[in-house]
């Protein structure tokens, strides 16, 4: 059973909609993709949130659905929950995360399911590379001479 979508749906789920839950996961909403870490870093002091109880808030929303979390290198990003899967596209340069339709690799998921009997969970997958800001550009500008 799909988990209904929203921090309003925490109730219906059987939990309480504390102060401290409905912030944290406004600003993960803000934030797209972002680390506990970061998450404590845009709260506002007034909510008095602790990392562990950022942590603890997470895994608890995550385990009811309401986001996701993907590894990162060797941190974890979370995300809200209820969207479509997505493969997560990493800067090696400045570190910001892009989401793109897993469908455009459907020809290599296929041929993992034939060739291998595997079956991809692109809810997990990342790949690294370099975003059009930092890679280098056309003109030759960053390319040796």
């Amino acid at each position: 059973m799909e988990p209904p979508n929203g921090i309003g749906s925490i109730r219906a789920l059987g939990y309480r909609l504390t102060f401290q839950r409905e912030q944290i996961y406004h600003a993960l909403e803000r934030l797209g993709h972002a680390t506990p870490d970061q998450v404590s870093q845009v709260l506002p002091e007034t909510a008095g949130v602790s990392l562990s109880t950022i942590y603890r808030v997470l895994d608890l929303l995550e385990k009811i659905g309401l986001v996701h979390h993907t590894h990162v290198g060797h941190n974890a990003t979370y995300h809200i929950g209820g969207y479509d899967d997505h493969v997560h596209l990493v800067c090696r340069d400045c570190a910001v995360i892009q989401e793109a339709d897993p469908h455009l690799l459907d020809p290599a998921f296929a041929a993992m399911l034939r060739d291998y009997h595997f079956a991809a969970d692109v809810r997990q997958l990342v790949i690294y590379g370099r975003c059009k800001e930092c890679a280098p550009g056309d003109d030759g500008a960053d390319s040796p001479d």
